[in-house]
């Protein structure tokens, strides 16, 4: 990483405290932290760099740019430039160093692919820029995933596809993993609306199969028998605690059937009408929907919750 920073024009001397405040401000962007490793998970096997840019100022990360780049295009990029920035002069003057900082780029991620302990199941290339008024910080750093994020994806995934008793149970039990403080009010929450609403019965750990691991289930988890909507608040409440936004489609509405087809996301469950859940749509609007007329759909890359 100091190497990398190094390349781009920085000081070692200033590397650490670099590397804190770009950390600091990564955190504080909510849901970021989550987009990113997930745009790297899903292309992880282009070898992919993701570029985050945004400004000091920008305290809500509205302004913010995150691009994934794969290796067939960096690779090429930075060739292209090196040479256009040789073969024209008011280019190479433009520039500067940025022939010798592109190669010197080059050689660090290739190495970083390239290396036998690089694992793309466990790594990935994060380029990070921020603007200040008078230059710009900027770190190439190797991550690790956190398999936290990638679970919670991975169960959205599975609760939005079917009504496996295991894949409800994987989510409470991930609940209680990330969120330690909060887990026992968040599965009471499943578990009450299950109920109440839905007019589920429990079941026991011990009455389902294991989870994707082999692994047994607490035998005393309770854990509702799942349906359709049931999944579909589990899952939105999973894409919450990350921070991420949960896209729908509206279907099977019959008094309201000319809004069938028409996406958006969910923004929270109804604050007083615990049946629904508010829906922001593409247009803006915000409707009031059940758990049962939502189809969960995936649109391009996952985002973070817009504020």
């Amino acid at each position: 990483q100091l190497a990398a920073h190094r390349c781009r024009g920085g000081r070692a001397s200033t590397f650490d405290h670099d590397e804190k405040n770009i950390s600091a401000w990564l955190t504080a962007v909510p849901g970021l932290i989550s987009q990113i490793q997930l745009l790297a998970w899903t292309a992880r096997r282009e070898s992919p760099v993701i570029h985050v840019i945004d400004f000091k100022s920008d305290v809500s990360g509205r302004a913010l740019q995150l691009q994934m780049e794969p290796r067939s295009s960096w690779d090429r990029e930075i060739r292209t430039h090196t040479s256009t920035a040789h073969d024209h002069g008011r280019v190479a003057e433009f520039v500067g160093e940025w022939p010798v900082v592109a190669s010197k780029l080059l050689t660090n991620l290739r190495n970083e692919f390239d290396d036998a302990s690089f694992c793309p199941d466990k790594q990935y290339m994060l380029n990070m820029t921020l603007v200040h008024q008078d230059r710009n910080t900027e770190i190439l750093s190797m991550c690790s995933f956190e398999r936290d994020t990638i679970r919670c994806a991975e169960i959205v995934e599975a609760l939005t596809a079917g009504t496996r008793a295991k894949d409800l149970a994987n989510a409470l039990v991930w609940f209680k993993r990330k969120f330690p403080s909060q887990a026992a009010l968040m599965v009471q929450i499943v578990l009450d609306r299950a109920q109440t609403l839905h007019g589920s019965s429990l079941l026991l750990g011990m009455d389902i199969a294991s989870d994707d691991a082999g692994a047994p289930f607490d035998p005393l988890l309770l854990v509702p028998i799942p349906t359709r909507a049931i999944n579909t608040e589990a899952a939105y409440m999973l894409m919450h605690g990350m921070n991420l936004e949960f896209d729908i489609c509206l279907t099977g509405l019959r008094s309201a059937a000319h809004m069938n087809g028409r996406e958006g996301v969910v923004r929270d469950f109804h604050p007083t009408d615990d049946e629904r859940l508010s829906v922001r749509l593409n247009d803006g609007k915000y409707v009031n929907v059940k758990a049962a007329n939502l189809v969960h759909i995936r649109r391009g890359e996952y985002k973070r919750r817009s504020p």
